[in-house]
């Protein structure tokens, strides 16, 4: 991966959203492209936690083994743009707390935990951008939580587009099963309410891949 198409990712994370330009280019001379087919575990669940991963191109599932390891909960999905790993490569010896492994072949920049740090530390334009991006990513944890156990599914799979989707842009979707652990429900009615949002002329779906044709729309379904 060249460090200019490294940059160009970076740049587009929420992490480094805001960090100023030559500090993401320093990250970005480090960074390598990691490759995944579909299966491929990123990372195991107690692995030590060493690289902070952007996913470039295709989906993970984030996931973590409950009930003594014999019952697997979906976190979150991290599509294009999202990073992976990122809260525990500032802490020391940080161990990850959930696995990642891909849904579908993928592309995923990876930065060694250490170079992230040191960056960090050196930089104090860049500290300030990574203490703002997880305390906006904390608000925006308690706001899924609302979500999960008050708001309706019309407005949790309209959040996941506009997040995912931006407009302008296009998403290949992962499957309905994959959805619907994500947003805590069952893929058939994943399958009926993305059916209804392209029959109300909310999205334009066609093999798995959507676009937001009427932003206004799924924003008044309770998207951000």
């Amino acid at each position: 991966m060249s460090s200019e198409r490294a940059a160009h990712l970076l740049r587009l994370s929420a992490l480094f959203q805001a960090a100023p330009a030559a500090d993401v280019q320093a990250l970005a001379e480090l960074a390598r492209l990691r490759t995944l087919r579909r299966g491929d575990v990123l990372f195991h669940q107690g692995d030590a936690a060493t690289h902070l991963y952007v996913v470039e191109s295709g989906w993970l599932k984030v996931s973590k083994l409950a009930a003594h390891g014999q019952r697997e909960v979906v976190l979150h999905l991290s599509g294009p743009r999202q990073m992976v790993s990122g809260v525990s490569v500032f802490v020391d010896n940080a161990r990850y707390s959930a696995s990642a492994a891909a849904l579908e072949d993928a592309g995923v920049l990876t930065l060694s935990a250490e170079a992230v740090r040191h960056q960090t530390a050196q930089s104090p334009a860049l500290a300030q951008a990574v203490i703002a991006h997880f305390a906006k990513r904390h608000v925006e944890l308690l706001e899924r939580f609302d979500d999960l156990l008050f708001s309706d599914l019309n407005a949790r799979l309209a959040r996941l587009l506009l997040e995912h989707a931006p407009p302008g842009t296009t998403l290949l979707l992962p499957t309905n099963s994959e959805l619907a652990a994500h947003l805590n429900t069952v893929p058939e009615l994943v399958s009926r309410k993305l059916g209804e949002f392209y029959r109300q002329g909310f999205i334009s779906l066609e093999r798995r891949t959507v676009r937001i044709v009427d932003e206004a729309a799924l924003r008044s379904l309770g998207g951000p």
